[in-house]
């Protein structure tokens, strides 16, 4: 088929996220912050490219974290994006937001409806500030699951990477190991009935391979 530039823009911007429903895309970009380090989320309708001055589209990306207010040392930004099954959220891996020095998992509102530049309805879903280590990281790939779980990836509160899972709704505040180690689990992958889940998995001598649970 034939691509379609969606973005128009000096920044980068990156990783884009389609919306379950298919009417938005997410995606994080280096516009309008102080600092080239430093990534927020946008969300943009997906019918049609960004606005512009030869191609006025109306479609005027949306930003919806907000670095305003933080310390530029501290580079608060943002680290990939997922939608929640129903296209209303957006979950997304934060550092340096709201007086947390360490990455955070976060889920907020897709809209922002008072134009703070923050979605609505914002809550901080994990706490590791307690963590001892200093080097305690979220990654990716997340799978958020139709009325379950979202499943990550974080390093350090076993030692090495493993797989986690939490309530995304913030309601309930804990968060179940899905892995154990000492052998490194990453890159998961839920099956189409959400009863499974492939990851990739790596023991001491670094060798890797596909394990399903």
């Amino acid at each position: 088929g034939v691509s379609t530039q969606m973005t128009y823009n000096a920044a980068y911007d990156a990783y884009p996220a389609w919306s379950p429903d298919g009417t938005k895309i997410a995606f994080m970009s280096q516009r309008n912050v102080s600092t080239t380090q430093t990534y927020q989320v946008y969300v943009m309708d997906a019918d049609r490219p960004e606005d512009t001055v030869a191609n006025p589209t109306g479609n005027v990306p949306k930003q919806v974290t907000n670095p305003d207010g933080v310390s530029t040392s501290a580079k608060a930004q943002c680290a990939r994006v997922i939608w929640s099954p129903d296209s209303s959220k957006i979950l997304f891996v934060g550092s340096n937001f709201l007086a947390q020095p360490k990455q955070e998992l976060y889920i907020m509102d897709a809209v922002d409806s008072d134009g703070d530049k923050w979605g609505d309805n914002l809550v901080r879903l994990t706490d590791n500030l307690g963590i001892k280590s200093t080097g305690v990281s979220i990654s990716d790939p997340m799978q958020f699951t139709a009325g379950g779980r979202v499943f990550f990836t974080m390093g350090d509160r076993a030692g090495k990477f493993n797989i986690y899972s939490l309530d995304p709704t913030g309601v309930n505040k804990d968060i179940w190991q899905q892995t154990a180690g000492p052998h490194q689990a990453d890159f998961i992958c839920l099956s189409g009935d959400l009863k499974m889940m492939a990851r990739i998995s790596a023991d001491d001598n670094t060798n890797s391979g596909i394990g399903v649970d």
